[in-house]
């Protein structure tokens, strides 16, 4: 399974994207234990993402998180402004959750 993280940084609603910032991690690189809490939590996210479009949260200094999984089932992208995440569903956890692991490892 690879998961892409792409981070777009934005100067307001209007305004055009300032950076981009794209890594990816193969869970085949990564030990027993780490590959095994990527899945889990890529599951969890999969799982508790809203079918709808997710809400789209403008302001200044907003900073889109695209998460790519792409495995055996094919493409998922999951997308969360970090305006978003300060709400308390569990659909915004699980997505915090995975996109807190993806930043720590790739450190």
């Amino acid at each position: 399974m690879k998961v892409t993280l792409k981070e777009l940084g934005h100067t307001g609603v209007a305004g055009p994207a300032l950076r981009t910032r794209i890594r990816s991690i193969d869970s085949s690189t990564l030990g027993g234990a780490d590959a095994a809490d990527l899945e889990r939590l890529v599951a969890a996210a999969i799982t508790s993402n809203p079918t709808g479009p997710t809400r789209r949260s403008g302001g200044a200094d907003t900073t889109t998180s695209i998460i790519t999984v792409e495995d055996e089932h094919g493409t998922t992208e999951l997308r969360r402004a970090d305006s978003d995440l300060s709400e308390a569903s569990a659909s915004v956890k699980d997505f915090a959750m995975l996109l807190d692991w993806l930043q720590l490892h790739f450190q």
